[in-house]
């Protein structure tokens, strides 16, 4: 045995208020103990039963940890594989009690057949018959009839019996794919190769995904019918109530289909035992549940504001039928405000960031998307003379509309709140690094569930495995160590508490391997006192340096740019034309003789272009304003974008990484995210994150508020010269 394995097996009990059944599990494995080296390994999750004091006098030593709260089975168990030292780990239920020779026949097979990962025995109800506990994976038909009375009738229920495997004696060693878990023997290796449980199962589920990664990874899940125990299928959630039990249910239900999403269902010969229906690759849950709030959201509106507007119609119809339309007329109008206020919500993306936000964000959007669909009607309805429509009655609609949709922004974003809570949507995360910084921002996380981030364990920029650190594992940022890691548990996203310069080599590895492995690697930047104030989380979490999810690089959103971008940049070539040509003829009167120059950047897709912008003697400098003006007509050529990330020249391009060059997916823009903030404060490398967070957060919304803030940061605050883009 190596040094870690000190024993050779390690027994780990997950107690919740099972006084009465703990004492008799641990002595029937101490009989066990005469035959086989053990260890007895008990986690209590906040027991109110009185459960310590039975281990006052425990027939066998036992390490006893006793958890505040109840932290649920998956982490507790997790718990103990931390502490164990042994060669094979054996997860009991307290309420099962071993055969004599169970264990050791079971760490014998182990012995004999080193390609088997888990191994249970025949477990019996209190009257010896037998108690099904090992069963075919999970298909979408077996899911739905397992919980609806379709289960009980033909041809539900030959479905059922065969995912529950009834059809068979259960008399011989039969490799299965998976085992309940209130019994399980596992190798060791086989833990370390697929890692330690999902702890996004509180109860239920955590044995069928464990199966199903060993499965995966290539371990035998086997049934040996020659080593028995009695497993009396105590349930302290049904002694409690239906309702708790129910709940716990369907919460892990909801988060196994959210894990492998999608592809339940698919046929695979690779990993069902019986070549059926099988589980799939992980999808990421948080973006099922981001869609999921963001549907219901949509709905809730949709419902919310049909009622309103009925209910007017209906109301202003008893005060005064003899004058008031017939409904038919109406219904026009309610379809074009509903189109109004759905679109301008969806356009400034609320629907697609809703689960994220936090409530004064969500009442900010949508009191601006509310009051722009408002105006926009009743402008339409002024300046078109044929609709012809009670304006008080739209004006009383909306008037009542806002506070409407205030109070249901409030109830869903406590939906949202609970949610979180129970694990729903949160993005798996890793945080690089082990400093104070990573930890504080772990404990905020705790702390702070609507966040909605699952910490799963920190990166160290050390080249082997770190071990554990506030409770959670430690990995080498190595990307090579890393690819098993994350298919296995479906890791989203990856926070960086700070910029350290030292850190920067190994942050670029992780930045393409990000982008590899379709991840997030998002910056919670220094200069926001995150970690010393009270400050939100959204309001500086927002730098996400990767991501394949952008949306301005979908053809959609860059067509619906380049129209905005004819449009509104014909507008302003034109109503400032006389401004340009104002400023043409002044620098030539100073003696300028070519004012309007061209410059070399990158544009998009790194072709080398050339963009029109004014100059003055002698040395080269932009000296006002309207220095950038000329660059209008790049606009609407296609060289340039009204809004994008800045422009670069082709010398200050040759050092960016993969990552970096990302930005070079859309044209530069006159104006930009990075050039209203403030540009001259910032770094070089602190404007190429605001340009990497703008195409990866764009909204056309967005390129609204930025193009209304640019005069405003151009005529009060505007640096003397942009060196990135002078006449050398």
């Amino acid at each position: 045995m190596t040094a870690v394995e000190s024993f050779l097996v390690s027994a780990v009990i997950v107690n919740f208020n099972t006084k009465e059944f703990l004492k008799g599990c641990l002595e029937s494995l101490a009989k066990e103990s005469t035959e086989t080296s053990l260890e007895a390994i008990v986690i209590d999750n906040a027991s109110s039963d009185g459960s310590e004091e039975a281990l006052s006098h425990p027939p066998l030593p036992v390490a006893f940890v006793r958890n505040p709260k109840n932290i649920g089975l998956s982490r507790a168990n997790n718990q103990g594989i931390r502490m164990a030292r042994g060669r094979y780990l054996l997860f009991l239920n307290p309420d099962v009690e071993l055969m004599p020779g169970a264990l050791a026949r079971l760490v014998r097979f182990m012995d004999d057949n080193p390609e088997t990962g888990i191994v249970g025995p025949k477990l019996l109800n209190p009257d010896r018959s037998l108690q099904y506990s090992c069963r075919e994976f999970y298909t979408l038909p077996t899911l739905l009839l397992r919980r609806s009375s379709l289960g009980r009738i033909p041809p539900g229920r030959s479905l059922v019996q065969r995912h529950l495997m009834t059809s068979w004696d259960h008399a011989v060693i039969r490799e299965v794919d998976w085992l309940l878990g209130a019994f399980l023997l596992v190798r060791r290796e086989a833990m370390e190769s697929v890692g330690m449980m999902d702890e996004r199962f509180f109860l239920y589920f955590e044995d069928v995904d464990w199966c199903f990664r060993m499965r995966k990874a290539g371990w035998k899940v086997i049934y040996d019918p020659e080593a028995e125990a009695i497993h009396h299928h105590y349930r302290h959630s049904a002694k409690k109530g239906f309702r708790q039990a129910r709940d716990s249910h369907i919460g892990s239900l909801v988060k196994f289909i959210s894990k492998y999403g999608g592809l339940i269902g698919r046929r695979s010969k690779a990993l069902s035992v019986n070549g059926g229906k099988r589980l799939a690759h992980p999808t990421l849950a948080s973006r099922s549940w981001s869609t999921l709030f963001g549907l219901l959201s949509l709905g809730a509106d949709l419902i919310l504001a049909s009622g309103l507007f009925w209910m007017g119609y209906l109301g202003r119809l008893l005060l005064k039928p003899e004058i008031f339309p017939h409904y038919l007329t109406y219904f026009r109008l309610y379809l074009m405000t509903l189109a109004a206020l759905v679109l301008s919500l969806f356009l400034s993306g609320f629907y697609r960031t809703a689960s994220r936000l936090p409530i004064y964000h969500q009442i900010r959007l949508t009191l601006r998307g509310v009051l722009l669909s408002g105006v926009f009607i009743l402008s339409l309805l002024f300046l078109i003379r044929g609709l012809i429509y009670s304006r008080l009655f739209l004006l009383l609609f909306w008037a009542v509309l806002l506070p409407a949709m205030m109070l249901e922004r409030f109830w869903l974003y406590k939906f949202n709140l609970r949610a979180l809570e129970r694990g729903y949507g949160r993005k798996r995360t890793w945080i690089f690094g082990e400093d104070k910084a990573g930890q504080e921002l772990y404990e905020r996380f705790l702390e702070t569930p609507e966040l909605g981030c699952e910490v799963v364990g920190f990166l160290s920029e050390r080249e082997q495995n770190g071990g554990i650190y506030g409770g959670l594992p430690v990995f080498p940022a190595v990307p090579q160590a890393l690819k098993p890691i994350v298919q296995r548990e479906g890791i989203e996203q990856i926070l960086v508490p700070g910029l350290n310069p030292m850190s920067i080599p190994r942050l670029r590895n992780l930045m393409a391997f990000a982008l590899e492995h379709d991840m997030d690697l998002r910056l919670v930047h220094p200069r926001s006192d995150f970690l010393a104030t009270q400050t939100r989380l959204f309001d500086v979490l927002g730098v996400s340096l990767v991501g394949k999810r952008s949306p301005l690089t979908r053809p959609l959103a860059q067509a619906w740019k380049r129209i905005f971008d004819l449009l509104i940049g014909l507008f302003l070539f034109v109503f400032l034309s006389p401004w340009m040509a104002g400023t043409y003829l002044l620098l030539r009167l100073r003696g300028v003789y070519k004012p309007v120059r061209k410059v070399s950047i990158v544009g998009k897709g790194e072709r080398n272009t050339g963009v029109h912008r004014f100059f003055a003697p002698p040395e080269g400098r932009e000296p006002f304003p309207s220095a950038s003006l000329p660059g209008l007509w790049d606009v609407l050529t296609g060289r340039m974008s009204l809004v994008g990330p800045r422009a670069m020249r082709p010398e200050e391009t040759s050092q960016l990484g993969e990552w970096e060059r990302r930005r070079f997916k859309v044209a530069p823009g006159l104006t930009g995210l990075a050039q209203v903030r403030s540009p001259w404060a910032f770094s070089t490398e602190e404007k190429m994150l605001l340009d990497l967070y703008y195409i990866e957060n764009w909204t056309p919304l967005w390129d609204i508020e930025i193009l209304m803030e640019t005069p405003a940061v151009v005529f009060l605050r505007f640096p003397r010269g942009l060196p990135s883009l002078q006449k050398k």
